[in-house]
């Protein structure tokens, strides 16, 4: 069965960056592409005399128009991977959501936008997406400096982030990069005599010893095939994730989302958030579905 990767565009800039990066993931992969735009409901009106609700004839040349500009937009951009362009009329985040569970989708992927001169925050759309979405999500983040090939991969060691680590490799493999595994202690509280903060000193470097330890064990036991190390950072898991990301120059950081409600419902936890929220590269936020 041919996987299907969904591309919601709005027609601006940021969207072709994207769009390459997704086509050749799609090339790798053996996936096909979906380009989405919703076309927000066409204005209705009730008219009780001609005993219609709307005009079905002008709804259509406004849909048939956007079709042929979302054409366009992807014939200009020479995707080579299988494709097919799709309209849709309605809320953008909703219209997504449905056909990723009409198409059984494997991915999304969405884009960042640039907000404020010293945060990159998402819009609606994509937030929405990212917290209701039941298959994973790229979010892509304009960017002009040049990445390493080091994808970073945020654990918490947990069982079930097996399916993360699985899905690093799978990028890792594609895009010839090397993963950087990292682990965040949590530190312990700070105290203002010398000999007690010797101690904890000497506490400290054994609890993270402890933990390259048990992390190196945890990724060996997943028998993943792309080249690895693995990180022991101490202090509040987001902050360090995104240092780590900065020092080295992460072409991406795979995190997870977990499904947290008796309903189902993936959300994201305040790490991943936060993550999101003031990134400079990429993430892929994978869901972690109970079964």
């Amino acid at each position: 069965m041919t996987k299907s990767i969904l591309i919601p565009v709005d027609f601006t800039d940021v969207n072709k960056p994207k769009v390459k990066i997704a086509d050749a993931w799609a090339q790798k992969t053996g996936s096909r592409l979906y380009f989405i735009h919703a076309v927000p409901y066409v204005r209705r009106y009730y008219l009780p005399a001609a005993d219609k609700a709307f005009d079905i004839t002008e709804e259509q040349e406004i849909i048939d128009e956007y079709q042929k500009k979302l054409d366009g937009f992807v014939d200009f951009l020479d995707v080579e991977s299988p494709h097919e362009q799709v309209i849709m009329n309605g809320k953008p985040a909703l219209q997504i959501l449905a056909l990723q569970e009409e198409l059984d989708a494997q991915m999304i992927m969405m884009s960042a936008h640039d907000h404020s001169v010293l945060d990159r925050i998402l819009g609606s759309t994509t937030d929405y997406v990212l917290h209701h979405s039941k298959c994973p999500v790229y979010v892509y983040k304009d960017r002009t400096e040049q990445f390493e090939n080091t994808i970073l991969v945020p654990l918490e060691m947990s069982e079930v982030e097996a399916q993360v680590i699985y899905a690093a490799d799978d990028w890792a493999q594609h895009t010839d990069s090397k993963l950087v595994f990292l682990h965040t202690v949590n530190p312990k509280e700070q105290y203002l005599f010398s000999d007690i903060e010797q101690t904890f000193s000497s506490e400290q470097e054994g609890v993270v010893r402890e933990a390259q330890q048990s992390l190196e064990a945890f990724i060996h036991n997943c028998d993943i095939s792309s080249s690895y190390r693995c990180v022991i950072r101490i202090g509040k898991p987001y902050l360090e994730i995104l240092d780590e990301a900065v020092e080295i120059n992460a072409r991406l950081i795979v995190m997870s989302a977990h499904d947290h409600t008796i309903l189902g419902r993936l959300i994201m936890g305040s790490t991943t958030d936060y993550v999101l929220q003031h990134s400079r590269c990429p993430l892929f936020v994978y869901k972690l579905v109970g079964k």
